[in-house]
């Protein structure tokens, strides 16, 4: 998948959170996105110059269009988005990322006692 195609599904997965969750019934209804920005053209001074936004059409009617049909269709990308590690590439690939979680060591019983004269904290402070 692509650095473009990973962004945008990225996004889309994103601003569908609302959506998903049953607090809205359109992704750009809910005020606290940029969901509103892109797909409607609504005024946010929070947002900045977006180079794959920007690719989606020539004027921005057309890219709101583009980005609300991207929103209520169906995305190739959704599975590999959503899974909980969000690693990018192939199962090969995410298998060789795969390490499994090590514990330590650990002695059972109970706890060795200290060689002569190595006895509390700090055995260099004790004169003998």
């Amino acid at each position: 998948m692509a650095a473009e195609e990973y962004f945008l599904s990225c996004a889309r997965y994103i601003e569908r959170n609302p959506l998903e969750a049953g607090m809205v019934a359109e992704p750009w209804a809910y005020r606290w996105s940029s969901c509103p920005s892109y797909a409607l053209g609504t005024k946010d001074t929070l947002l900045r110059y977006n180079v794959w936004y920007q690719g989606l059409g020539e004027d921005a009617a057309s890219r709101q269009q583009r980005w609300r049909e991207f929103l209520l269709g169906d995305d190739p990308h959704e599975e590999v988005i959503s899974r909980s590690d969000w690693a990018k590439g192939g199962d090969d690939f995410r298998r060789r990322l795969y390490v499994p979680k090590a514990r330590p060591a650990r002695r059972r019983g109970r706890p060795r006692k200290p060689p002569p004269g190595q006895e509390g904290y700090f055995p260099q402070f004790y004169s003998t």
